[in-house]
């Protein structure tokens, strides 16, 4: 079961008795040497494991899987990468969320600046039609209307004046 599933699923008592998820730094009673094992086993990722880590040398020391096993239990070595990984995740999705946040906000932007130059043009062009009233062609007049019609309906979905019922006509046949 995964850190997050146990935090969420454990009674008050139990979270209460939990050790420190503190990974960056040591606990209580750990030695510099046995922290700098620590570190090298949370930042191996996917080739953890506590064999490999006793072929690692700390000050030009190595140690054996007995005594990783000693210190992996006593200072909580599991639930320290856990949360550790669960950090990096929580980062990650962070990034990502102010990332498409940012894509979305571009989107909505450039739309918007599409759907009022359209306007632009349908005023343009209403002019010029209101201005030549001896050569008005209704066709002309009627696809600005709905040109225009269009654009509102965008500008009003674009700043959440109304939704989008765009494929509506569609479901009602």
């Amino acid at each position: 079961m995964t850190l997050i599933n146990r935090l969420t699923h454990m009674k008050q008592e139990e979270h209460d008795s939990l050790p420190e998820f503190n990974f960056e730094s040591r606990l209580p009673g750990e030695s510099p040497l046995a922290f700098a094992y620590f570190e090298l086993y949370r930042d191996a990722g996917s080739q953890r494991s506590l064999r490999a880590l006793c072929q690692s040398e700390v000050n030009g020391k190595k140690r054996t899987l007995s005594q990783m096993g000693k210190w992996s239990s006593r200072f909580h070595w599991q639930t320290r990468v856990e949360a550790y990984e669960a950090e990096i995740a929580h980062a990650a999705s962070l990034k990502l969320a102010g990332q498409r946040r940012e894509e979305i906000t571009a989107f909505i932007a450039n739309d918007m600046s599409i759907a009022l130059e359209l306007q632009k043009l349908c005023k343009i062009r209403l002019r010029n039609l209101a201005a030549d009233t001896d050569n008005t062609d209704c066709r002309e007049l009627r696809q600005l209307a709905l040109a225009y019609r269009e654009s509102r309906l965008w500008l009003m979905e674009l700043t959440g004046i109304v939704e989008d019922h765009s494929g509506d006509e569609n479901q009602e046949s």
